[in-house]
């Protein structure tokens, strides 16, 4: 199917504590994330007020028409951005994870200059995500365990 869905990438708020807390909690979602065990709302909550507080930590929440299609997250350490990208159940399969990844990464140039790679870690399974990556420009790097799960690690050179 071919993306038509128009999409607006903005800073996250508290006020999408709650959904992208859903997002996270979908089955997809724990399937391929490195940490799968279930997490609480308020464990969450924590977590997500600390990473919006976080210099280092961006969130991006994406909208069509207002409504929540997904996030785009940077971990930013030195020069390097650890990057995750999901879409909400409802707008998958429209081509939206290359579509937020791709406007992610042109907004973290913008934004943090001082970044010059961007990083992706992906477990081997997650055959939508390594295609999203690598049509973005993501190339494979090597594979690592982390948490126990195999994982195969994707850079992209921000130019």
């Amino acid at each position: 199917m071919k993306n038509k869905i128009k999409i607006t990438l903005r800073k996250a708020k508290p006020q999408d504590c709650r959904k992208i807390y859903f997002l996270y909690s979908e089955p997809l979602s724990r399937k391929f994330s490195l940490s799968s065990e279930k997490v609480s709302y308020a464990n969450h909550k924590k977590w997500f007020t600390n990473k919006l507080a976080d210099k280092n930590y961006l969130i991006l929440a994406a909208e069509n028409k207002g409504k929540f299609v997904g996030q785009v997250r940077f971990e930013i350490e030195g020069n390097e951005a650890l990057t995750g990208v999901s879409v909400h159940k409802k707008f998958r399969g429209y081509g939206l994870g290359k579509t937020l990844l791709a406007d992610g990464m042109a907004y973290l140039k913008i934004h943090f200059p001082k970044v010059k790679f961007a990083i992706g870690q992906i477990m081997p399974e997650n055959i939508a995500a390594i295609k999203n990556s690598q049509f973005v420009g993501f190339k494979f790097e090597k594979c690592l365990i982390l948490n126990n799960k195999k994982i195969n690690q994707y850079r992209l050179k921000l130019e």
